[in-house]
């Protein structure tokens, strides 16, 4: 169902193509070796850190790469340093200190709500509700992520000549190749995340939790996709389960996403500690999460 949703999410919005075609790097100064070079840079840490299991950004390393391609092949003159503050770096950062507080108010609600309606019946509800919270992740995921291969495509077409760089459009046949490229990578490659967010960022995930973070995870990308900001989902939801995790009270989490975000180094083995006991009658699960962003 993720995949598949991930297919559909991929047809719902060109805003972040565009900014990935048109905000990040000066199209005229654009040529195929400097995009060439920029995937190379990306694709290669993807790899690195999903055979790691870590759940980065390869949203920011695409990103990164191309800003890091245009810097040695022309230099500073070929960024849009204004599009990477303004489109970029604020709102991912925002998007992951939001989430996480949202997913602390949601998942503290939750526990509240879980003592007043009865365990068992209030437990059904959440993971009958993850369905749907799940599904609205796995939509955002490609609707926002889809759109940065989309814009990686339209701009080597433009670079090529086969598009006119003023009159930015996706055709359609580059929506169909990256929604089904996206959806493909996350049935095949994404259990190694989907471990690492469920199990190590803040413990065993009860259905409340799950519930909180991927409600609020979902809200910031779906949003985020609508004004055209390339979100990390990873960091996005990241947060989100982490937020969940000190909602619930719990101090179990790991060093391994911040240690990938800031220094693209291996994760550390988590510390584990002690969380409180979830209510009685509630069955523990992972909150559903589509491959990396």
């Amino acid at each position: 169902m993720t995949g598949r949703l991930n297919f559909v999410g991929a047809f719902l919005s060109i805003s972040v193509a565009a900014t990935i075609a048109e905000g990040i790097v000066e199209q005229d100064q654009i040529a195929l070796p400097i995009i060439f070079a920029g995937l190379l840079g990306a694709i290669g840490f993807n790899l690195t850190t999903w055979y790691l299991g870590l759940p980065s950004s390869s949203s920011h390393a695409l990103i990164g790469g191309m800003v890091g391609a245009m810097l040695a092949a022309v230099g500073t003159g070929g960024v849009k340093w204004s599009g990477i503050v303004e489109k970029v770096l604020i709102p991912g950062v925002f998007a992951v200190l939001i989430a996480g507080a949202v997913a602390v108010i949601g998942t503290k609600v939750a526990y509240l709500f879980l003592r007043n309606v009865g365990s068992d019946t209030a437990t059904r509800g959440y993971r009958l509700g993850q369905i749907g919270s799940a599904s609205l992740v796995s939509l955002g995921h490609g609707t926002n992520d889809a759109q940065k291969s989309m814009g990686i495509i339209v701009l080597a077409l433009a670079a090529n000549g086969n598009l006119s760089a003023g009159n930015f459009t996706v055709p359609l046949w580059v929506k169909i190749g990256c929604a089904t490229a996206i959806a493909l990578g996350t049935f095949m490659g994404g259990w190694r995340i989907i471990g690492t967010l469920g199990k190590k960022v803040a413990g065993d995930i009860t259905p409340p939790q799950g519930f909180s973070a991927e409600a609020s995870g979902a809200t910031l990308i779906l949003g985020s996709s609508y004004f055209g900001y390339p979100l990390s989902t990873t960091q996005v939801v990241s947060g989100a389960v982490v937020g969940s995790g000190i909602g619930r009270g719990g101090s179990e989490t790991t060093g391994a996403s911040p240690v990938a975000w800031v220094s693209r180094g291996s994760s550390p083995s988590p510390a584990r500690e002690r969380s409180p006991p979830a209510p009685t009658g509630s069955s523990r699960c992972s909150a559903t999460r589509p491959d990396r962003s």
